[in-house]
């Protein structure tokens, strides 16, 4: 194998893969400023927050069924928003 390398120029390398989950994104935080919406409104209550998601979800549905991908990836990203400051409650 490391002869087939040498000789096709292949240099074996580790494969770098960026991690795209929710907990390592909170790692990476700053607590504090995570706390306080950028819009400089305060946190909405757990019970608004929970009701404000279930819609969104209901609406990213509706755009995916039909066929509206950019409206439902927007929506998403909101939910993913949201679904970071429930962690925060």
């Amino acid at each position: 194998m490391e002869e087939h390398n040498r000789e096709h120029g292949i240099e074996p390398a580790s494969i770098v893969k960026e991690i795209n989950s929710p907990l390592v994104r909170l790692s990476n935080l700053d607590y504090h400023d995570a706390m306080i919406p950028a819009s400089g409104e305060p946190l909405p209550d757990a019970e608004s927050l929970r009701i404000r998601i279930a819609d969104l979800e209901k609406q990213m549905r509706a755009a995916a069924k039909d066929l509206e991908f950019e409206r439902a990836a927007a929506i998403r990203d909101e939910l993913r928003s949201l679904r970071e400051l429930q962690i925060f409650r």
